[in-house]
């Protein structure tokens, strides 16, 4: 059996292979069979510092809240029964039927089909009309 570092990956020495990367080493079979049972207990393929094959721990990719933010997307309609379930669907109408016209807020709510949790002015609106913190936001778009 034989491992490439630069692809990451096994070849098997009774295939034939239209390109062979020219850094492979050889393993054993044993060591093969040890490294793709890690592989099944959660591990990832990685080559060690001389270019041999091992079984990591996979990484851990942390996501802020600002790229959670970026995701969030709920419809006008599960908008409006979320905040009927929290009590502020009442006080958000109050509030929008009290600006004018052509206020992008209101025009935002009386026609925009998708609400994206990162548009500046629905955050502004509702720190400032429900007195509600990032978190608090970020409840009103899970369902």
């Amino acid at each position: 059996m034989k491992y490439s570092k630069s692809k990451n990956a096994f070849y098997h020495e009774t295939l034939n292979y239209a390109d062979l990367p020219s850094d492979l080493v050889e393993i054993t079979q044993n060591r093969h069979i040890e490294i793709l049972s890690e592989i099944e207990s959660g591990k990832v393929l990685a080559p060690d510092k001389k270019g041999y094959p091992i079984a990591i721990d996979a990484p851990v990719f942390i996501i802020t809240d600002e790229q959670k933010r970026e995701k969030m997307i709920i419809s006008a309609a599960q908008a409006r029964i979320n905040l009927a379930r929290k009590g502020l669907l009442k006080t958000v109408n109050a509030a929008i039927m009290s600006l004018e016209e052509d206020n992008e807020m209101r025009i935002l709510w009386e026609f925009e089909v998708v609400l994206h949790r990162n548009n500046a002015i629905l955050i502004e609106f509702c720190k400032n009309n429900l007195s509600i913190n990032d978190e608090e936001i970020d409840a009103l778009f899970n369902n």
